[in-house]
């Protein structure tokens, strides 16, 4: 080592601390570090390569695993439109068939009370058969589970289709039997409560549903079908004024 003096006379400080230059790492392996410090640092390594497998693997299935999530909830969401297309027909066609079976008896109303003011019954017969066996067609037609609504405390209960068929029968006995003593304003009367507690299964019908715009369309045929049994009552009473 050069002592101080020496250094002096050479014109190099002697402060200056003189360190050994490092030695030059050897056999020293050079990875891609994903995860420094770690084990899968080293990709030279078995278990290194296996981490950047993994990594590669979980990209590669990234996608598909949104897919598989995307996909799973457009199927959801599909099925919940199909299962409200099907309330939304249900309702629909309840209301149809209710619709018509409320037509067909206002037409029934109608020739019942022009049968019994008429003075010559054999003209109106024919067709008062008729419209019975068309009332009796519509009222199988109603395919839905009978739940038809009292809209007063003393109306007798219809729980069945068949219960609700067996009243009309016997109410039909009367008109057509050969001591004809029902009145037009029974007539009207009977066919109109009957009307009124079908209006009222649509109304229950629609307070029940769930089908978001279609509740309008369906509460404005609702006011259609009253206006059409108002009028129907008017037509009944009038037939039977120009019959007598």
């Amino acid at each position: 080592m050069l002592n101080r003096a020496a250094l002096s006379r050479s014109g190099v400080s002697p402060f200056v601390h003189f360190e050994q230059d490092a030695p030059e790492p050897e056999n020293v392996p050079v990875g891609y570090s994903f995860c420094s410090g770690l084990p899968c640092s080293n990709f030279t390594t078995s278990r290194g390569r296996r981490r950047l497998a993994q990594m590669i693997l979980f990209v590669a299935l990234l996608p598909v695993f949104v897919l598989v999530i995307q996909n799973t909830y457009n199927v959801a969401l599909a099925g919940k439109n199909v299962a409200m297309a099907t309330d939304m027909k249900q309702h629909i066609l309840l209301g149809v068939e209710i619709g018509t079976l409320i037509h067909s008896l206002q037409l029934e109303r109608g020739v019942s009370a022009l049968y019994v003011s008429a003075e010559d019954k054999t003209v109106v017969y024919d067709t008062l058969m008729s419209q019975h066996e068309n009332a009796e067609k519509a009222i199988e037609n109603v395919d839905v589970t009978w739940d038809l609504p009292t809209t007063a405390a003393n109306q007798t209960d219809f729980p069945t289709r068949q219960s609700f068929t067996d009243s009309i029968l016997r109410f039909r006995e009367e008109v057509v039997g050969i001591n004809v003593n029902v009145t037009v304003e029974r007539v009207v009367q009977f066919y109109s409560s009957l009307n009124e507690r079908l209006i009222a299964w649509i109304v229950q019908d629609i307070t029940d549903s769930k089908i978001g715009h279609m509740w309008e369309t369906l509460v404005s045929y609702h006011m259609l079908i009253v206006s059409k049994e108002q009028a129907g009552v008017e037509r009944a009473l009038g037939s039977t004024f120009y019959a007598e």
